[in-house]
């Protein structure tokens, strides 16, 4: 008898050996994560600091002046790719036209061949450029690199499946998800450097955030990934389809979904916090102040909630629906609705401060891009560029919620 016992609480001895190793492990696992993304978080500082020079702004313009407009009816819903010397925007013939950021004067043309469907991304020397066949009959996939300051092709490479997102450069690396379902990490040459399948397609851009990608998919599913082996860390089933990209603070990740539901998670489980619904679908990326979360919604509303519970502080209707992010600054937001001939500047407490009007033959059409003091607009009727200048004052339109 006492043999037998011996063996029993040897027996559970061993298991609570094994449970508490793979609980360690656990923990462990959680505890190199927050030490990588400290230590990821340290080696971009410098470049993060670089490119604030150029991007940001101690507050955002409360009004611009129209600058100069680069005519064409060939626009697409892609933003134009902006830099301090040059402007590259893409058309609907698969044409990009390379101009002068100061005076929208044409550099040069080039037609690579086959539709472009996703904005362009460029490194120092060159851009590269996401398309397909212009052939229906054709699924394949199309990565094109051009030279900046010649537009002449320096490779191509064909994919068999096109891709379904836009494409992000980030550390000399390319990632971009596939109509194949997977999402693909490739190195600046276009081979791949690793690959994990989604379960469905992702037409959402991705949010990189230290060591972290952040990916939703059609099928409702938030994927949180490592950027630099794919490793799935967690995933995250919402109840409709993901379109817009995620935004993260240390401690959580925020998105929203087709049927209106802004989702707040555990970042490092994936673990719901908390969960609201406004009136219509959010395919815009949550922006966050220091106490608020900003959305823009497709009824119309900007709604900011607070951030640690999802309470409603205050929501304002602008004229148009909203699909592009707001551009966010400080205390202060430019807002954009589709199909629009203004920009809106509100503060980050709801309160309208100006807006911008291009003039009646125009509508914009894609989200804007806001560098320094320069906004580009891409229109129906070409690209506008404008500068900042004094405020314009508008007619207060928020409304409180009633709740």
């Amino acid at each position: 008898m006492q043999n037998l016992a011996t063996s029993k609480y040897s027996k559970m001895l061993c298991l609570l050996l094994v449970f508490l190793f793979l609980f360690n492990i656990d923990i462990f696992g959680q505890g190199r994560r927050r030490r990588d993304r400290e230590n990821f978080r340290n080696r971009q500082k410098k470049e993060k600091l670089k490119k604030e020079i150029f991007t940001k702004l101690e507050t955002l313009p409360p009004a611009f002046v129209f600058q100069w407009q680069f005519a064409s009816r060939n626009t697409t819903k892609l933003p134009v790719l902006v830099e301090p010397e040059s402007v590259y925007l893409p058309l609907d013939d698969g044409r990009i036209v390379s101009l002068e950021a100061s005076s929208g004067q044409l550099r040069w043309e080039t037609q690579p061949g086959g539709k472009i469907v996703s904005p362009l991304i460029a490194t120092e020397e060159n851009i590269y450029i996401s398309s397909r066949p212009n052939s229906s009959d054709s699924n394949e996939g199309i990565l094109r690199v051009i030279n900046k300051r010649t537009g002449l092709t320096a490779w191509t490479k064909n994919f068999p499946q096109a891709f379904s997102n836009p494409l992000v450069l980030e550390e000399q690396t390319i990632y971009a998800a596939s109509e194949d379902n997977k999402f693909y990490s490739l190195d600046i040459s276009g081979n791949t450097n690793w690959q994990v399948d989604l379960g469905s397609l992702a037409k959402a851009k991705p949010l990189f955030a230290d060591d972290e990608i952040f990916i939703g998919t059609e099928a409702g599913l938030m994927h949180s990934l490592s950027s630099e082996t794919g490793e799935v860390f967690w995933r995250f089933q919402a109840q409709s389809a993901l379109r817009g990209t995620a935004t993260v603070n240390e401690n959580q990740v925020f998105f929203g979904d087709s049927l209106g539901n802004i989702y707040a998670l555990e970042r490092d489980t994936g673990k719901l916090l908390w969960q609201v619904r406004v009136g219509a679908a959010v395919e815009t990326a949550p922006q966050l102040t220091d106490k608020l979360l900003i959305v823009s919604c497709f009824d119309n509303f900007v709604y900011g909630f607070n951030a640690k519970n999802g309470d409603t502080a205050w929501k304002v209707r602008l004229t148009g629906r909203l699909t592009f992010d707001p551009i966010l600054n400080n205390q202060q937001m430019l807002v954009t609705p589709l199909g629009s001939d203004k920009i809106f500047l509100l503060a980050t407490n709801g309160k309208p401060l100006g807006q911008y009007k291009i003039d009646n033959t125009n509508v914009i059409i894609a989200a804007p891009t806001l560098e320094a003091e320069n906004l580009f607009l891409v229109t129906d009727e070409g690209l506008v560029a404008a500068r900042a200048q004094e405020l314009v004052p508008i007619k207060e339109e928020k409304k409180k919620n009633k709740n």
